[in-house]
């Protein structure tokens, strides 16, 4: 015998269908958005289960559809960036689906003043109020968000500095509030460090090696060779022996060599960190206090003797180069590494590792990254920064006068990207076509669970798969999409593109943010090849195909977007996070045409 019941808001098989169906939802006035976060991975992620339920029921409440969920399980509410719940949130807000907000509280979406103020104008410009749900369902209004600004600068400042207060006790008892540094670990039970024996033998074998006289990378192929796990799990690189000054280390020497707890010291607040607000990324800063210093005679592994004998030879390698300190060695950098025009382009052309820019004397070189930690690249070789740029700029201009160059390696590769093209929308047509089966097969369980025929259990055993599949179709859709359209040489993009290449300066370093940002749309990849010492530069650049085919604008006017790049050293266009307009080119699915190999003209 079925039955006529009507089931409860709240029964959890019912939640599950509405959820799985949360796409049929209609948008407008009456849809509304539950966002859940938590901070750390010491609370417990029932915490979103436990908000989301009390903002289903202020949703009910209003009266409410839910139009979708977002959650960030483990994120501060110190910054935005990185939140990719908050990030499809907004996205779906200028997308105008729905009207309201609810969440617990209003530190839930954030405590920073600034990212405050401007989440709250993004919302207003759109229509879309904040609800809390754990204050009495209260709508919050400007006079709140003023208030809430203030108070949670405050409270994070106050935070930090009750946490730090406490820390610093607990270190003056002689306990680690870090993690142990390789040859040390906890004790049981205890935030105590106790000596590893077998790693403390390696620690010992780096000094005496490197004060013999080997250098960090033979002492770091040597380990390789044995199977030696370094400290992070992964194959040792001379880095992880001696990585230079830090700035995080209130300029001293980082790695195992500049570790002061092999002297049986522990050393608290040498440096101290900062969330970059424009970046969200937490970034060193010099110390501003003497750091403290314990006593710990039990964890002592090497000898002073030895510890200066290790010193000794580093500080007479550092006045060899004219490296006394880090202050001094960053003056040599006039730009840093991310200002570069060609940062995170230039490729080895041996493994197709990213060089790294290493300075020394100049301007700094490129060099391949796995061959400058011995990850196996036998491609040695470094390359000056600025011969590099002008060849780049040689290569560009050459082949961009001869257009036939440019339509035969295009053709080539619009030729094979259309054949993909078609078999992609062949399988586009098979997935969305099981989607829709999917989507009425979720009805069919909602109806019959609403009529009573289905019980929870069924509902979980049938829902449950078909949520996994969907999830996964959903996402193949959505990457086929930018698959499917064919592609071709563009007339006026080509003469645009053009254009823009004969007007570049001389020297790329000159480009204003607007056209290095412009350039970025253009060029996707530099490789260069190993070429004999002193011979010219072998380099191939890699343009993208939407350059050529009109797929972008080449200058984009988003003020607030350019001013982001320009504060994150034009690494490349990032929209993660952020409440700036879309980025001009898009990084998931990057379509790269080689336009042929080119070597460097010197005059004789």
């Amino acid at each position: 015998m079925t039955s006529t019941r009507k089931p409860a808001a709240k029964n959890s098989a019912l939640r599950l269908v509405d959820d799985v169906m949360s796409g049929a939802v209609a948008t407008g006035s009456n849809a509304c958005a539950i966002y859940n976060r938590y901070s750390t991975d010491l609370q417990d992620p029932r915490s979103l289960v436990d908000q989301e339920t009390q903002n289903r029921e202020q949703a009910k409440r209003k009266q409410l559809s839910v139009h979708g969920i977002y959650n960030d399980a483990e994120m501060s509410s110190r910054t935005l960036h990185g939140r990719t719940g908050y990030a499809r949130l907004m996205d779906d807000v200028r997308a105008g689906k729905f009207r309201t907000i609810i969440v617990e509280s209003m530190d839930r979406l954030s405590r920073e003043g600034g990212s405050i103020y401007t989440m709250f104008q993004t919302l207003q410009h759109y229509g879309v109020e904040i609800i809390e749900s754990g204050n009495g369902g209260k709508v919050i209004t400007l006079t709140e968000i003023a208030v809430y600004a203030l108070t949670g600068t405050f409270f994070m400042k106050t935070l930090t500095e009750k946490v730090r207060r406490g820390m610093t006790g607990r270190v003056k008892d002689g306990l680690v509030m870090w993690k142990p540094p390789y040859g040390y670990r906890f004790k049981q039970g205890e935030k105590k460090l106790e000596v590893v024996t077998e790693q403390a033998t390696i620690i010992v074998r780096v000094f005496n090696e490197y004060a013999a006289g080997l250098s960090t990378r033979s002492i770091a192929e040597r380990l390789r060779n044995e199977d030696v796990r370094s400290p992070s799990g992964k194959p040792w690189t001379h880095e992880a022996i001696m990585g230079g000054m830090s700035k995080a280390l209130g300029g001293r020497r980082s790695g195992i060599i500049g570790n002061r707890t092999y002297l049986g010291q522990l050393h608290w607040g040498v440096g101290r960190y900062s969330l970059d607000p424009a970046t969200g990324n937490r970034v060193a800063r010099p110390p501003t206090e003497e750091p403290l210093v314990i006593d710990a005679p039990e964890l002592r592994i090497v000898s002073d003797d030895l510890w200066r004998a290790a010193h000794g030879r580093a500080d007479a390698r550092a006045a060899k180069n004219n490296i006394v300190g880090l202050k001094d060695r960053r003056v040599r950098q006039a730009i840093s590494r991310n200002d570069r025009p060609l940062a995170d382009l230039v490729h080895c052309g041996g493994c197709g590792a990213h060089m790294i820019l290493a300075f020394g004397r100049g301007d700094g070189r490129y060099r391949c990254s796995s061959a400058h930690k011995g990850f196996g690249c036998s491609h040695g070789k470094s390359y000056d920064t600025k011969t590099v740029q002008s060849a780049v700029r040689e290569y560009l201009s050459d082949k961009f006068n001869d257009p036939d160059v440019i339509k035969i390696q295009l053709k080539a590769f619009t030729d094979g990207w259309n054949d993909h093209a078609a078999d992609a929308r062949k399988k586009l047509g098979k997935t969305q076509k099981r989607l829709a089966g999917i989507e009425a097969e979720l009805t069919r369980v909602q109806t019959g669970y609403v009529k009573g025929i289905l019980a929870e259990e069924d509902v979980k055993r049938i829902a449950q798969p078909l949520m996994v599949e969907r999830a996964h179709l959903r996402e193949r859709e959505t990457s086929a999409q930018s698959d499917i359209k064919p592609i071709g040489l563009h007339p006026k993009a080509f003469d645009y593109c053009q254009t823009f290449i004969r007007q570049l300066p001389a020297d790329l370093d000159d480009m204003s943010v607007d056209v290095r940002m412009a350039f970025r749309n253009v060029v996707g990849r530099v490789v260069v090849k190993e070429t004999a010492p002193r011979a010219p530069y072998d380099v191939e650049v890699e343009l993208f195909s939407e350059a050529l085919t009109g797929g972008f604008n080449l200058t984009p006017q988003a003020a607030c977007h350019t001013k982001l790049l320009a504060e994150q050293g034009l690494a490349k266009s990032d929209n993660v996070g952020s409440g700036s307009p879309q980025p001009t080119l898009s990084y998931q699915r990057p379509r790269l045409v080689s336009l042929g190999a080119w070597r460097e003209r010197r005059a004789a």
